[in-house]
């Protein structure tokens, strides 16, 4: 049979594989966990109570006792607070301190003062079954938020524990030691210390393993937080290897847009994929891309299945994953956006109901027009229009029909520029035109426009007789300044309608 203190020297070495297994567990996922370094101490604590067991008598007795009992009591409560701390209680568990405390002075009390190995071991295996029990309780009761699955294998142990201590206690009371030394138990003491070390050993184990579930089920949640992050993302977002451009993963976001499935795109390589309008664009991202590492708020056209191009703003970081680089890229939709873009600014540079240029493009036309040489061998002629008898039209048919005449006449003035120049409504039924002549002169042009406004036109089922007075200005010989030819026309204008209305009035 084994003596005692073989016993304990082998415990001693299987305590520290499990001590150096645990620290390392610790090291390993401190950062992401609570409560390691406290199981870290357990064993470690362990370790050292058996060995001041196992040399006891190398050093001597009294100094073997105390610190075998310091190191184990405090090894005890590390179970306890390790579990707390792990699965997430907050509060600090005075009752674990008292305890550990009071059996310490206790065990001091029996080995100076009243000397017995009896009631100090009982006072160890009671503070086992109390701790096992407690720390059992706490996982038990719904004091965390962990899977009762997942600390079930660890409550069991504990509970083991706690009954390999029980069965100490009950046989140390029915068969007391020999003698003051620990070293001569009976055949219950070695049984004792058979099961301790395999049961201390199962709970390193099941340190181990809790640790490892937990690992995975928070790796799982992250992982589940960035399926639903990239996955159900309004945002469309892309991941390439960055060397070969192949396609790694994609979210439903972009295949949405580009009218895709995964099979049509994963794997693929997005450098020679018929969904980038431009090429030179493309090379352009790569570049910045190696360079600088990110690439940001990019627009690029990009072309659907259905050969629809869809306009996206395009930002790129590079990241590492599995020592490769990779491209992680978003996208947006800006087409709705573009289009509303250019519908507000449609409406900041066009009237509202005929969707002429206002009069700042017209302003600006006639600016860059005459800045160029052009016009040098041309006429410009500056015309203003207006309807002698639109006032009439709006009271006798009303607005709605008014509006369709000024739209008419727009069209008619758009029609007959073809790209001579351009044609502005600056308010009410007051229109102006910059027409340039080619080589040709534009009096004839310019009346036989006014024969064609001069007819009657039939709206809504009435006929309409349209009527317009004209008055006609030329750059340079009138004036070098779009303001000063538009007031001289305007006045040749007024003067046509003074003499009697739909007349055309050159300057001289």
């Amino acid at each position: 049979m084994l003596d005692i203190r073989t016993l304990y020297t082998i415990q001693f070495l299987i305590s520290i594989v499990a001590s150096i297994i645990m620290i390392q567990v610790y090291i390993f996922n401190r950062h992401r966990f609570k409560g390691l370094s406290y199981w870290a101490l357990l064993m470690l604590f362990s370790t050292l109570g058996v060995l001041m067991i196992a040399i006891r008598g190398i050093i001597p007795s009294n100094l073997s006792i105390v610190l075998s009992n310091g190191f184990l009591y405090a090894a005890i409560s590390m179970i306890h607070v390790g579990m707390r701390r792990f699965f997430g209680a907050k509060n600090v568990d005075f009752i674990t301190l008292i305890l550990v405390i009071i059996a310490f002075f206790i065990s001091l009390v029996f080995t100076f003062g009243i000397p017995s190995i009896l009631i100090r071991s009982m006072i160890l295996s009671m503070l086992y079954v109390i701790f096992s029990i407690y720390s059992a309780v706490f996982l038990i009761s719904p004091n965390h938020n962990t899977p009762f699955k997942q600390v079930l294998p660890i409550v069991i142990n504990l509970l083991i524990l706690a009954l390999v201590n029980v069965y100490r206690f009950i046989t140390l009371a029915i068969f007391p030691y020999d003698s003051e030394s620990i070293f001569t138990g009976n055949s219950y003491e070695i049984l004792y210390i058979i099961m301790m070390t395999m049961t201390m050993f199962y709970l390193n184990f099941n340190m181990i393993m809790v640790v490892s579930n937990k690992l995975y089920h928070e790796v799982k949640i992250e992982e589940d937080k960035f399926n639903n992050l990239f996955h159900k993302s309004p945002t469309s977002i892309i991941i390439t290897r960055f060397k070969t451009g192949q396609i790694e993963e994609v979210n439903q976001s972009l295949l949405d847009t580009l009218e895709l499935t995964r099979e049509d795109i994963i794997g693929k390589n997005i450098m020679n994929g018929p969904h980038f309008v431009d090429k030179q664009l493309r090379d352009t991202i790569i570049d910045q891309l190696s360079t600088s590492g990110s690439v940001k708020g990019i627009e690029m056209d990009l072309l659907t299945q259905n050969r629809q191009i869809v306009h996206m703003l395009y930002s790129a970081v590079l990241i590492e994953m599995h020592h490769e680089v990779y491209v992680l890229s978003t996208l947006e939709d800006i087409t709705e956006m573009n289009l509303l873009k250019q519908k507000l600014n449609d409406l900041a540079t066009h009237d509202f109901l005929t969707h002429l240029p206002n009069r700042e493009l017209f302003v600006n036309f006639f600016n860059e027009l005459t800045q160029t040489s052009l016009v040098k061998d041309q006429q410009v002629g500056v015309v203003m229009l207006d309807c002698d008898n639109f006032k009439e039209i709006n009271d006798a048919y009303g607005h709605d029909v008014g509006d369709q005449v000024l739209i008419h006449v727009a069209k008619k003035l758009e029609k007959a520029l073809y790209a001579r120049g351009i044609v502005s409504r600056f308010g009410g039924d007051e229109f102006a035109m910059i027409v340039t002549s080619g080589s040709t002169n534009l009096d004839p042009y310019l009346r036989k426009l006014h024969d064609e406004l001069s007819q009657p036109v039939q709206i809504s089922g009435i006929d309409i007789d349209v009527k317009v007075s004209i008055g006609v200005t030329y750059y340079p010989s009138d004036g070098h300044d779009i303001a000063t030819l538009l007031k001289k026309s305007d006045v040749l204008l007024y003067e046509g309608k003074r003499t009697g209305k739909n007349k055309i009035v050159f300057s001289q």
